[in-house]
Protein backbone atom coordinates (compact mmCIF):
# COMPACT_ATOMS: atom_id res chain seq x y z
CA UNK A 1 0.00 0.00 0.00
CA UNK A 2 1.47 3.20 -0.79
CA UNK A 3 1.26 6.38 1.19
CA UNK A 4 -1.36 8.89 0.71
CA UNK A 5 -0.03 12.12 -1.02
CA UNK A 6 0.09 15.06 1.39
CA UNK A 7 -2.74 16.47 -0.48
CA UNK A 8 -5.24 13.72 1.21
CA UNK A 9 -3.39 13.97 4.51
CA UNK A 10 -3.27 17.78 4.86
CA UNK A 11 -6.80 20.06 5.15
CA UNK A 12 -6.51 22.82 2.18
CA UNK A 13 -5.08 25.90 3.30
CA UNK A 14 -6.83 29.29 3.21
CA UNK A 15 -4.64 32.35 3.40
CA UNK A 16 -6.96 34.75 5.39
CA UNK A 17 -4.43 37.58 6.10
CA UNK A 18 -5.36 40.60 8.46
CA UNK A 19 -4.19 44.32 7.22
CA UNK A 20 -4.30 44.85 11.26
CA UNK A 21 -1.33 42.90 11.50
CA UNK A 22 0.66 44.44 8.45
CA UNK A 23 -0.12 48.37 10.03
CA UNK A 24 1.05 46.86 13.42
CA UNK A 25 4.43 45.60 12.43
CA UNK A 26 4.58 48.65 10.47
CA UNK A 27 3.91 50.93 13.43
CA UNK A 28 5.90 48.64 15.91
CA UNK A 29 9.10 49.14 13.13
CA UNK A 30 8.47 53.03 13.25
CA UNK A 31 8.28 53.68 16.77
CA UNK A 32 12.11 51.28 16.96
CA UNK A 33 13.22 53.10 14.65
CA UNK A 34 12.17 56.72 16.36
CA UNK A 35 13.93 55.30 19.76
CA UNK A 36 16.69 54.29 18.06
CA UNK A 37 17.24 57.65 16.17
CA UNK A 38 16.61 59.34 19.78
CA UNK A 39 19.03 57.16 20.84
CA UNK A 40 21.70 57.92 18.75
CA UNK A 41 20.56 62.06 19.08
CA UNK A 42 21.19 61.34 23.01
CA UNK A 43 17.71 61.87 23.66
CA UNK A 44 17.78 59.17 26.51
CA UNK A 45 14.08 60.03 28.55
CA UNK A 46 12.34 59.72 24.54
CA UNK A 47 14.52 56.88 23.24
CA UNK A 48 13.11 55.62 26.86
CA UNK A 49 9.64 56.08 26.09
CA UNK A 50 9.69 54.74 22.25
CA UNK A 51 10.89 51.50 23.72
CA UNK A 52 8.23 50.92 25.60
CA UNK A 53 5.75 52.46 23.43
CA UNK A 54 7.43 49.29 20.84
CA UNK A 55 6.35 47.13 23.88
CA UNK A 56 3.05 48.04 23.83
CA UNK A 57 2.85 48.09 19.97
CA UNK A 58 4.26 44.61 19.58
CA UNK A 59 1.92 43.57 22.45
CA UNK A 60 -1.15 44.44 19.98
CA UNK A 61 -0.16 42.97 17.13
CA UNK A 62 0.48 39.80 18.84
CA UNK A 63 -2.83 40.57 19.89
CA UNK A 64 -4.50 41.04 16.83
CA UNK A 65 -2.59 37.63 15.33
CA UNK A 66 -3.90 35.12 17.93
CA UNK A 67 -7.53 36.76 17.98
CA UNK A 68 -7.63 36.63 14.11
CA UNK A 69 -6.15 32.71 14.02
CA UNK A 70 -9.04 31.87 16.51
CA UNK A 71 -11.61 33.73 14.39
CA UNK A 72 -10.67 31.17 11.27
CA UNK A 73 -9.96 28.14 13.69
CA UNK A 74 -12.79 28.34 16.01
CA UNK A 75 -15.04 28.06 13.32
CA UNK A 76 -13.90 24.81 11.62
CA UNK A 77 -13.93 23.20 15.60
CA UNK A 78 -17.13 24.42 15.52
CA UNK A 79 -18.25 22.37 12.43
CA UNK A 80 -18.89 25.52 10.55
CA UNK A 81 -16.60 26.50 7.48
CA UNK A 82 -14.07 29.25 7.70
CA UNK A 83 -14.24 32.54 5.75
Amino acid sequence: MSPAPPEDILPSRKSHRSPLVLVGAAITAGVLFAGFVAFKTGNQQLSQHMMRGRIFAQAATIGVMVGTSGAVVVPSFLGGDAK
